[in-house]
């Protein structure tokens, strides 16, 4: 599985990194700053332009704030691209209640929401969580 990380933080960048690899090794994952680095690397342009490098991905993992663009704003452009209606959305949001308001009823079903972790060491169980999302939408 190839999962694309979508946030502008190194060090939560970091350790999801570090939690993923720890539960499973088999699973290839980039990271991206910001929601405009996502739209140019999910339509393979620039220096995305790689696919062996940068292959598309299974799911999104994104951060509900970045300074270019929201969670929100990302996974509705998501979900009007033809190519990207298969991919996984997951999102970190500590509003999670606003935040369903904002998806409306059209998206809510599409997305999983999480709450970021605030400490290291509860970046293993959010991980192990999203895997098993991903694995039921399958």
């Amino acid at each position: 599985m190839i999962v694309l990380y979508v946030d502008d933080s190194k060090d939560d960048a970091f350790f999801f990194g570090r939690a993923l690899k720890k539960i499973s090794p088999e699973t290839e994952w980039r990271h991206v700053f910001g929601t405009h680095e996502a739209k140019y690397y999910l339509r393979g342009e620039e220096r995305f332009s790689q696919r062996e490098r940068y292959p598309f991905p299974e799911t999104i993992v994104c951060d509900a704030k970045m300074p270019d663009g929201t969670g929100v704003e990302l996974l509705r452009w998501v979900r009007a691209q033809p190519q990207l209606k298969a991919v996984s959305f997951c999102l970190f949001t500590e509003l999670e209640e606003n935040v369903r308001r904002q998806l409306g009823e059209e998206l809510a079903g599409t997305v999983c929401l999480f709450r970021k972790p605030s400490n290291p060491g509860e970046w293993p169980g959010v991980v192990l969580e999203m895997l098993e999302w991903h694995s039921e939408q399958i």
